[in-house]
């Protein structure tokens, strides 16, 4: 990364890094500290990288002859476009839910990849007191 060129990050989800592997230890409380999880976030890599880090915002269109990428603000639905000399592409994932099995989207029922999944997992704990929980899939918790 150079200070001295402007780097756009657009990120959809709500957090720039994060101990991902520490998600299911937060969730069973062997971590106790939210921000614990956290490794850098948004203002700190501006600080550092002078990066322009734009948090819950989709990419909604690539235009690759106009070299342009259009983004949509998740908070206010607002769009903008931006134009690039390069572009970098990195999609991350999303868990795979085998969407055939009758009732794999009831309430209770979760994946565990993201702050936003482990925010909603303990907000249900608090909430629901479940006694049994069943881990279906391992991932990087198995």
């Amino acid at each position: 990364l150079s200070e001295d060129v402007e780097i756009l990050m657009i990120e959809r989800g709500g957090y720039v890094s994060f101990a991902n592997c520490g998600l299911p230890y937060y969730v069973g409380r062997e971590v106790d500290q939210w921000g614990s999880l956290m490794i850098t976030d948004v203002s700190k890599l501006h600080g550092r990288f002078n990066i322009d880090i734009r948090i819950k915002t989709e990419v909604v269109a690539i235009d690759r002859a106009a070299k342009t990428v259009t983004a949509k603000d998740l908070k206010t639905g607002e769009c903008s476009e931006h134009a690039y000399d390069h572009l970098v592409i990195s999609v991350g994932c999303e868990a795979i839910v085998p969407r055939a099995i009758p009732g794999i989207f009831r309430n209770g029922h979760f994946t565990l990849k993201t702050m936003e999944d482990t925010a909603a997992i303990d907000q249900h704990i608090a909430v629901a007191h479940p006694s049994r929980v069943v881990v279906c899939g391992g991932g990087f918790i198995g």
